[in-house]
Formats: C-alpha cells, sequence, structure tokens
C-alpha cells in the first residue's frame, strides 16, 4: 500500500470517532483536569512531597492516578484528533471526494487481491492432491502376475 492510502485510513479512523471523543469524552476528562488541577493548586504545585496529595491514602492516590491517566489518553487523543484533521485537508485535494468512499474502495481491493490468491492457492492444492490420487491408482497389469 501507498503512503497516501495508509494516511488515508489512519485519517479516515481517527476522524471516525470526533463525536465520541469531543463530546462524550470532552466535558468528563476537562472536569477531571480540572479535579487535578485544583489538587495541585491546593498543594502549591509542589513536587518535592508528592505523596502529601493522597494524604498517605491508598483509595485516593488510585483515584488520582486513574484520572490522571484518562486525562493523558484524551490528550493524546485530542493530539491524534487534530493531526488528522490537519492531514485530511491535503487529501482532500489529492481525493477529490469522500475520504470515507476513497478508504472503502481501497480496503475493498485489497480484500479482493487477497481472496483472489486464497483461491489461487486453493486450486493448486487441489490439483496436486489430484495429480497425487491419479499417481497412486495407475498399475500395471504385468505387476500383479
Amino acid at each position: 500500500m501507498k503512503k497516501r492510502e495508509r494516511a488515508s485510513q489512519k485519517g479516515h479512523l481517527l476522524i471516525k470517532g470526533w463525536k465520541r471523543l469531543l463530546l462524550a469524552d470532552g466535558p468528563r476528562q476537562s472536569i477531571n483536569a480540572l479535579v487535578l488541577y485544583s489538587f495541585a493548586y491546593s498543594f502549591g504545585f509542589q513536587t518535592h512531597d508528592i505523596p502529601a496529595y493522597w494524604e498517605h491514602s491508598a483509595i485516593t492516590a488510585m483515584l488520582l492516578f486513574a484520572q490522571l491517566a484518562t486525562v493523558l489518553i484524551f490528550a493524546g487523543s485530542l493530539i491524534l484528533l487534530v493531526a488528522a484533521a490537519l492531514l485530511y485537508v491535503p487529501l482532500l485535494c489529492y481525493i477529490q471526494g469522500n475520504l470515507k468512499e476513497y478508504v472503502c474502495h481501497k480496503v475493498d481491493k485489497v480484500c479482493l487481491l487477497s481472496m483472489e490468491k486464497m483461491v489461487d492457492v486453493v486450486l493448486i492444492i487441489a490439483n496436486r492432491r489430484t495429480h497425487q490420487e491419479k499417481d497412486q491408482t495407475t498399475y500395471s497389469p504385468s505387476s500383479c502376475s
């Protein structure tokens, strides 16, 4: 596959989930980020005694780390979405049409080629088996005496 085709597939998959990312995860993760910010603000953003943030409570520590992990994952997904949106513009000029239709056409083409290869392999194996069976069933009459 060409680089453009791979980029278009990745871009399509990233852009496909923009509604979920921005409308479902966005508000929830912004609240988590504000909670983490308020925790850091209340401790003066100090880093020399991080366990003070959760006051040596294991449950509070797990909750803070879980919130931090989800906020970081959301931030990474948001960066990827922005990058995909920026890459979409040059792809749109190249494709001159709908990205979804272009990607579906390319995927169908790859599936068809792989199925054709599989059919060829199956036919080769079937031909080998029929030739082997013919070789085993042939006998000469002089060998029976």
